[in-house]
């Protein structure tokens, strides 16, 4: 259950998935629900907002965990440049989604689309949610998330490929993407 200085325990690898497969559905919902059709936009909007709070609640009980837990060292062969990127992105990707979830709450409450969704008051999607700065931040904040997401996956399927079987970790052994070994 615990982390060991070589790999992430159980439950640090439960929240890491668990979180990856609802962003993973987040992020192409998000630019889906901003052109559906009107009937179908509610739905969407409200499966939105609930999975983003669930990502939310993932991710502070993630970061209690973390503060709890043995944290792995990091991944041998990092140097300079490397380590400073791997911990930087991580520490973004946190940082950013905590900010990416205050202000989807923040728009949910500004613009009346939480009454919409939530207390059964009458009506569509606001028209006009992209006057609110709330959710200009939310839109800039998920690129920076996407921008950061990639940046994490290029590191790891490269540190794969060139060092070694980092994967492993989080609970992944043996997905043969790791460079074969030289013969002596």
């Amino acid at each position: 259950m615990k982390s060991t200085a070589l790999k992430y325990g159980r439950v640090a690898q439960l929240f890491h998935w668990l979180s990856a497969l609802l962003i993973v559905v987040l992020i192409p919902m998000g630019f889906w629900m901003q052109s559906a059709e009107p009937a179908v936009k509610p739905l969407l909007y409200k499966t939105h907002v609930l999975i983003g709070l669930s990502v939310l609640g993932i991710t502070v009980l993630r970061l209690v965990w973390r503060w709890l837990d043995t944290t792995p060292d990091l991944p041998a062969g990092l140097e300079g440049r490397q380590r400073l990127a791997y911990q930087g992105i991580h520490w973004l990707l946190y940082l950013v989604l905590l900010v990416l979830a205050a202000s989807g709450i923040a728009l949910n409450l500004t613009s009346g689309l939480s009454d919409v969704l939530f207390a059964g008051a009458p009506g569509p999607i606001p028209a006009n949610l992209a006057e609110f700065p709330a959710r200009a931040a939310h839109g800039l904040l998920a690129r920076i998330f996407i921008g950061l997401l990639v940046a994490h996956l290029v590191g790891v399927v490269s540190y794969q490929v060139t060092h070694g079987d980092v994967l492993s970790r989080m609970g992944l052994a043996g997905l043969g993407l790791t460079q074969p070994e030289q013969k002596k």
